[in-house]
């Protein structure tokens, strides 16, 4: 399984920038449609200088943001949009560890719910 980073047609502009690069999410792709779709990117991970290990650089670009939405396609593969260099700015290092435990702590309330 491949997760990848997706953003809307919509939200690229006619240089192939992402327009809003925090409305990016992560989404499965298989057979050319969405088949699975997260919430929005982080932009404390993704769109922090300080952070590099997980930054947004490419999206797969799609018709939509939605289960069943279908990827964009150029001559070489996906089509990809870029994040505008300047959208990726000192945001402060990243604490994974508790990044994590929280996320596990959510996971189980979830999960308890």
């Amino acid at each position: 399984m491949l997760i990848r980073h997706v953003v809307a047609r919509a939200n690229v502009d006619v240089h192939g920038l992402i327009i809003d690069p925090s409305r990016a999410r992560h989404a499965i792709i298989v057979g050319g449609q969405i088949v699975d779709l997260a919430g929005e990117v982080d932009p404390r991970t993704h769109l922090n200088q300080d952070f590099p290990d997980h930054r947004l650089d490419r999206c797969v670009v799609v018709a939509e943001l939605r289960r069943g939405a279908a990827a964009l396609f150029d001559v070489d593969g996906f089509r990809t949009a870029r994040v505008r260099p300047e959208d990726i700015v000192p945001r402060g290092p990243v604490d994974r560890d508790a990044r994590r435990l929280a996320w596990l702590a959510a996971l189980r309330q979830r999960r308890s719910s």
